[in-house]
């Protein structure tokens, strides 16, 4: 089999994804961008195709050094929450705030994600048998029967983001 060291820009997403690096969707459009005008000064063209090495120089310099401290998520959690200090959050609220705040996500987007995030897809690893797992038209209603009402801080991060917390010695 032959093995290609080339892929094609559309790729950089699912390939950064893939080595753990989950960036915004501006994020996306820069690294896309960054590369198809690449060349653009010299030639006078777009690249479309990216090689190895410029894959690798993508990652290195667009990914956080150290990753999402868990600190993070949870000062975001409770500045979603909001100033009355017990940091709950009631779940149609959440799912709103992450639908329409900062980039916009489309309600059959959430509840995809969610449900991957809450394996309601099983060993599903494709978009056919994901959605032949849950119909469509029903994680919406799946979501509202696992999310409870009411979410705080250590719920959302262990539970749905699935962050394993740290343990002291």
């Amino acid at each position: 089999a032959v093995v290609s060291t080339q892929s094609t820009g559309d790729e950089v997403p699912n390939i950064m994804r893939a080595l753990g690096f989950y960036p915004s969707e501006l994020e996306v459009q820069d690294m896309i961008n960054e590369v198809k005008f690449s060349q653009y000064v010299e030639t006078g063209k777009t690249v479309t195709e990216i090689d190895l090495a410029t894959l690798i120089k993508l990652y290195c310099n667009h990914r956080p050094v150290f990753g999402l401290p868990l600190y993070k998520v949870y000062d975001a959690f409770h500045t979603l929450a909001g100033a009355d200090g017990n940091a709950q959050i009631d779940r149609g609220l959440l799912l709103s705030l992450l639908q329409n705040r900062g980039e916009h996500i489309s309600e059959p987007e959430l509840a995809e994600y969610l449900a991957s995030l809450l394996d309601l897809y099983g060993s599903a690893t494709n978009t056919e048998d994901k959605m032949a797992a849950v119909e469509p038209s029903k994680v919406g209603e799946t979501l509202e029967a696992i999310l409870p009402e009411v979410l705080d801080a250590d719920l959302f991060t262990e539970h749905i983001l699935g962050f394993v917390p740290a343990t002291v010695e």
